[in-house]
This record gives C-alpha cells, sequence and structure tokens, in this order.
C-alpha cells in the first residue's frame, strides 16, 4: 500500500508542474490541483484500500486535467473549470465509492487489476457524467 501512495503522489505531479510551467488552463487556482490529488490519496490511506487502486484513481483525475488543458486550448472558453467541479466530479465521486463498496466483497487483487480497478471506477462515472452534461 505504502509503493502505491508513492506512485500516485508521482503521477499527482504533473497536472501542477503544468499549470507552474505554462498558466492555470480552467482558471481555478493552483490549489485545485494540489487537493483533489490529496483527497484522493489521503481517503485511500486512511481507509485502507487494496493496493493500486489509489495510484489508478490518481491517473483517471490527471487524465481529466489534460483533457480540459486540452479542451481550454480549443475553444477557449473561462468556464471550464466549472464544469470540471460540477459536473465530472460528482460522477467520478459516485462511480468510485461504487466500485469501492462491490471491492469489499472480493478485496484480493493484484498491482494491476487494482491499477485498472481504481482507473475504470474513476473514468467510467466521470465519462458518464460529461455524457450528460453534453447530452443537455
Amino acid at each position: 500500500m505504502e509503493k502505491d501512495i508513492k506512485v500516485a503522489c508521482i503521477i499527482s505531479v504533473a497536472a501542477p508542474i503544468i499549470v507552474i510551467l505554462n498558466g492555470d488552463y480552467l482558471y481555478i487556482g493552483l490549489w485545485y490541483y494540489f487537493l483533489l490529488p490529496a483527497i484522493i490519496v489521503g481517503a485511500n490511506y486512511f481507509l485502507g484500500i487494496a493496493t493500486g487502486i489509489c495510484s489508478g484513481m490518481a491517473l483517471a483525475l490527471q487524465v481529466s486535467f489534460f483533457l480540459f488543458f486540452y479542451w481550454q486550448q480549443q475553444i477557449n472558453q473561462g468556464l471550464l473549470g466549472l464544469i470540471h467541479i460540477c459536473f465530472l466530479l460528482p460522477g467520478a465521486i459516485i462511480s468510485s465509492m461504487a466500485g469501492l463498496i462491490l471491492l469489499k466483497k472480493n478485496p484480493m487483487l493484484t498491482m494491476l487489476n487494482g491499477f485498472a480497478y481504481g482507473f475504470c471506477s474513476f473514468a467510467i462515472g466521470a465519462a458518464a457524467s460529461m455524457a450528460i452534461y453534453f447530452a443537455s
């Protein structure tokens, strides 16, 4: 579990580095890029979640940041940060919680399976909530 948290912390440094070097594309502030990974790592540490899930969720969060950075460069809107907070995060949180509840039934995962499980549990909810945003 300690290795998983270290990997998640290393993965989570990518977006703040991009924000420091190129500016904040989402116009939220640097705190946002540190707070969300800290919540993921802290929750996984205190709840004692299976190995690999924390780093998978951290990678999915970083991918969502980078997709929003790319989206911002394409359309140049200032409200994408609110879309990330109000649409993407609630869906990702709900699906991550559902994934963790389902994991309680079968907690035996390898590092790679846990990584994929964490990534998919975050990404499925994020994609579903963004689909709801685009459908409206």
